[in-house]
Order: structure tokens, then C-alpha cells, then sequence
């Protein structure tokens, strides 16, 4: 799938720090358009949705 699409991400929020079994699977993957994410409390969403997606995203 990661070499048609534009960008797949997946954003955890996690108030303790502790990534899920799923998180830390995700965050092994190592493709430039593949992001994965993690913050502790839900007012970070919109700035990591603002990485996702900034200048910074993928080709």
C-alpha cells in the first residue's frame, strides 16, 4: 500500500507516555511515506497533525 499512496500516518494518544502494542509495531516501520506519532494528551493532536501534514510531508 505505502507506494501508491500519498501518505499513510497513525497517531496515538497515549496520557501516560506508554506506546500500545499496535504503537510500537507502527513505529518500526521505516518508509518515507509512512509517519507514526505519539503524544501524551489531546490538545498535542492538532500539532501533530500539523507535522503530518506541514511543508515537512512526504515526496
Amino acid at each position: 500500500m505505502l507506494p501508491v499512496v500519498g501518505l499513510c500516518a497513525y497517531v496515538e494518544v497515549r496520557p501516560h507516555g506508554r506506546p500500545s502494542g499496535l504503537g510500537s509495531t507502527l513505529s518500526e516501520i521505516n518508509h518515507p511515506r509512512f509517519r507514526s506519532l505519539r503524544v501524551t494528551d489531546r490538545q498535542s493532536v492538532l500539532g501533530a497533525l500539523d507535522q503530518l501534514f506541514g511543508t515537512e510531508g512526504p515526496d
